[in-house]
């Protein structure tokens, strides 16, 4: 499979045109679609539909992109990585996290990080889906992935770092501001700010109320923690958080509370396997 098929079909998918991946290419409009329909051909199910002058991938066509994006970001990097070990530079340091993580406490890390061992590069991926974490790893890519545990793949490894409580966010108006502690029966009645389905926090939510056998009042749905935390800002409701994003929040609108009882969450940091951190990795 040649590689200049597969770097226009991810100019294609990102651009949404096939102008705007000859623009990237530097290449004609032509040869893109050219390069489109011999890839299409050699692999055996079509990519994209034309929808209104514009290519809208099929269901195949994101799966595809999903599994070579990773492979394509190292190909592309090869030339700055050469030239930093031509003139010597310290190689950058790669880190996957999660949004909460990455926003709430990495960022932190690589302040101290930095006044330690000054002049590193780093480069952050945020926002990565934690079940493809083990395939960016596998695609030698990035150094360390950042996530909530377990998380299992075959060719990495974990070690753990951190047991953290659930707490709960509350606009400072909500009638349960003034309480401890919260427990999960109070939780329930909400209005809540969950999540989305398919979220690990919101797993977490749902088996607390199935166990607990609760019916939540849930008001908004919303797919990440930092979105849900400036809903619960606004005096929409209440949500579920961890402390990494509970303390980037100003906190005249709002109160941080545990969950009770000490409900946890683990989290660690995963590497190959076969590929152990080197020792600016180990270091951060």
């Amino acid at each position: 499979m040649k590689l200049i098929r597969l770097q226009a079909f991810k100019g294609v998918f990102e651009e949404k045109t096939v102008t705007g991946a000859a623009q990237r290419l530097k290449c004609s409009q032509p040869r893109v679609s050219r390069l489109m329909q011999e890839l299409e051909e050699e692999i055996g199910f079509p990519l994209f539909l034309r929808e209104k002058q514009r290519l809208e991938p099929t269901v195949e066509g994101k799966l595809f992109y999903e599994e070579i994006e990773r492979i394509l970001i190292g190909i592309e990097d090869i030339d700055r990585i050469a030239e930093d070990i031509y003139h010597k530079r310290e190689i950058i340091l790669r880190v996957l996290a999660q949004a909460h993580l990455a926003y709430g406490l990495l960022n932190h890390v690589f302040g101290r990080f930095e006044k330690i061992y000054r002049g590193v590069r780093h480069y952050i991926e945020i926002g990565v889906r934690r079940n493809q974490l083990g395939k960016w790893l596998e695609g030698h890519q990035f150094d360390l992935a950042f996530t909530a545990l377990p998380a299992k793949h075959p060719l990495v490894r974990h070690e753990d770092l951190m047991s953290i409580r659930l707490l709960v966010v509350i606009p400072r108006s909500h009638p349960l501001s003034d309480a401890k502690q919260i427990t999960i029966k109070e939780f329930a009645k909400g209005p809540i700010i969950a999540l989305t389905e398919g979220t690990i926090m919101r797993q977490r939510l749902d088996n607390l109320i199935q166990q607990a056998a609760l019916k939540p009042n849930i008001r908004i749905e919303t797919p990440t923690i930092l979105s849900a935390c400036q809903l619960a800002e606004q005096g929409l409701g209440i949500t579920l958080t961890e402390p990494f994003i509970a303390n980037i929040f100003n906190k005249e609108n709002l109160v941080i509370r545990p969950l009770a009882p000490d409900y946890r969450v683990d989290y660690g940091v995963l590497y190959l396997r076969q590929n152990p951190p080197r020792p600016m990795a180990r270091k951060f």
